[in-house]
């Protein structure tokens, strides 16, 4: 009898491609680029108190540059703005099959990001997909086709490289991963080398600057 496992792991490979996780890995490389030409351009960040936001702006350049590629290359993937209930979390909600997905900077491969309401509020989509006593037996509840939708993480980090970049389904509690995949060993058919920092056009760098700094003002309003 398929476990929970099992089973969370073919429906991510149904829902997340190889061509889509070479989009990711991608896009967090170009993220990582685009963070640091905004440090090596603003002294705010070199400084030692920028060093508090440097990890929020490698999250935000991430989240931005998957939003840039979805939308340049036409991936079956969404980014939808959300927030967490107070308000002070923007960030991007990404829908592709039927995972919902988040990304998070961690320190370590296989950490969860830290508690948030939004995250707690994602994770109990994941009840669907974990086992349950029937008798004396524990069974998965749900078919594929019985899931409406399960939430997915996207982790990444390293302080000036990329170091780690891993996509996971957690279990409902945000504690234990169902299943976790590196996708910095997917394939990249479509670019083989990442834009050097020098050749990333000045209005994405702007653009991500402006993201930046607009989900700081929201996190410091509160």
């Amino acid at each position: 009898m398929i476990n929970e496992v099992t089973f969370t792991e073919a429906m991510f490979r149904r829902d997340f491609n190889p061509r889509l996780l070479g989009h990711l890995k991608l896009a967090i490389n170009h993220g990582y680029i685009m963070s640091n030409k905004c440090i090596d351009d603003n002294d705010f960040l070199k400084d030692f108190v920028g060093k508090r936001d440097r990890s929020r702006l490698q999250n935000t350049a991430v989240e931005f540059a998957i939003k840039d590629r979805a939308e340049r290359f036409g991936l079956e993937l969404k980014a939808v703005p959300s927030n967490n209930v107070r308000g002070s979390f923007p960030h991007y909600d990404f829908f592709t099959g039927k995972s919902i997905f988040t990304v998070s900077r961690t320190d370590k491969y296989d950490a969860f990001p830290r508690d948030a309401d939004f995250r707690s509020f994602n994770g109990g989509m994941n009840s669907q997909i974990e086992m349950v006593h029937d008798g004396n037996s524990l069974v998965v509840v749900n078919d594929f086709d019985d899931v409406e939708k399960y939430y997915s993480i996207l982790t990444f980090g390293g302080k000036l490289d990329v170091e780690f970049m891993y996509l996971g389904v957690p279990n409902m509690t945000i504690n234990r991963w169902l299943h976790q995949q590196n996708i910095a060993t997917a394939l990249t058919p479509v670019e083989k080398i990442v834009p050097q920092k020098e050749e990333i056009a000045e209005t994405q760098v702007a653009a991500i600057k402006d993201e930046f700094l607009k989900r700081k003002e929201v996190s410091q309003g509160e």
